[in-house]
């Protein structure tokens, strides 16, 4: 239903007479066949669509993160440093110690 400044707004939201709709039709076999035939299949639009690669986006990734871990770090008091846990499994305490 196309909405238009004179009509009430809140009509386009009574969405029970699309989905009783919609019910009706579902019970054919066919229908969802057919709406993937005509809307996909038979669908002459095309898109083309060209991607570039971000020759910089893995540097961009690493320098965020590195940014983010050192906000984190500056925040934190040697203790709480102490108890942070490395890739290996180990706090950085136990990882000094041994």
């Amino acid at each position: 239903m196309p909405l238009y400044t004179e009509e009430n707004p809140v009509a386009a939201l009574d969405l029970d007479p699309v989905l009783t709709t919609i019910r009706d039709r579902i019970k054919d076999p066919n229908y969802i066949p057919g709406l993937v035939r005509t809307l996909l299949l038979e669908n002459n639009h095309r898109v083309t669509l060209t991607v570039k690669p971000d020759g910089d986006l893995s540097a961009q990734a690493q320098l965020r993160e590195s940014e983010r871990l050192a906000a984190i770090d500056a925040g934190m008091t040697s203790d709480e440093r102490k108890n942070v846990i490395d890739p290996r499994g180990k706090t950085q305490a136990a990882s000094s110690a041994g």
